[in-house]
């Protein structure tokens, strides 16, 4: 199962690197989602290497996990990360080793013409673990140069149509939060309008209302005055105006 949240996910890496002796070389590598926990034959990457020392040839090939994978080490996402990271950028806590091979000194149980790459983890006191490693066979071509930066191009455009999709991504969201925030002001706007016609209603029955109260006011003084009734003392003090116009 993968780890909660953390994912190895395609991507491709171009790095200039160096050995402990102070070889230079081109490390192109096009990793492939995988697993994290399962220690089990699966596609890994596929890289491709130019040493500076040998310029005549391309060393590539497919790795598969337990091919390139210390098998005594946890496969987890932390050290799959570091290997990923040790191919991107020259990690003081790595040594890097390149060994040329003409014969079977490896025991791989043939005499190819091959490279062997291998990163080794500096633990504490000093401790190397061999974390990685990689056997790389010769692709010669007419000009490596050419075949690197036909390489880096690929890199580059991928790199950038990932970088438009991103672009792509942020201004959909930022158009959404607009969006958003136009209803926002709209519901608002809304809300201060129900308000407003809400008073204007209130206000309008309420005048009806006082209107209404001094017709009756009205209505009762004139029959007072005409004797149409009769009122005590009593009576004309409670008849007082219900609500104060001013």
């Amino acid at each position: 199962m993968l780890a909660a949240g953390k994912v190895l996910r395609n991507e491709q890496q171009f790095a200039k690197l160096e050995t402990q002796r102070g070889d230079r070389f081109y490390l192109f590598s096009e990793w492939k989602a995988h697993p994290i926990n399962e220690k089990t034959e699966f596609a890994i990457a596929t890289l491709y290497l130019f040493s500076e020392k040998y310029q005549d040839v391309v060393w590539t090939a497919p790795l598969s996990s337990k091919g390139s994978y210390n098998l005594s080490l946890e496969w987890n996402f932390a050290y799959m990360r570091k290997i990923r990271a040790a191919c991107t950028n020259q990690l003081k806590n790595c040594k890097y080793l390149l060994q040329r091979c003409t014969s079977d000194e490896e025991g791989m149980g043939d005499a190819d013409n091959y490279m062997m790459f291998r990163i080794h983890f500096r633990m504490q006191n000093d401790v190397e673990i061999l974390a990685f490693q990689a056997k790389l066979m010769p692709n010669y071509v007419s000009n490596p140069y050419h075949f690197l930066l036909d390489k880096l191009a690929d890199f580059n455009s991928s790199k950038n149509k990932a970088l438009e999709a991103h672009e792509r991504q942020i201004q959909s969201v930022q158009e959404e939060n607009t969006n958003l925030l136009v209803n926002n002001q709209q519901l608002i706007q809304q809300k201060a309008d129900m308000e407003n016609e809400m008073i204007l209603k209130f206000v309008k029955i309420l005048n009806e209302k006082k209107k209404r109260i001094r017709e009756l006011e009205a209505r009762i003084g004139s029959m007072r005055a005409s004797g149409v009734v009769k009122m005590d003392e009593s009576d004309a003090n409670a008849i007082e105006p219900i609500i104060d116009d001013n």
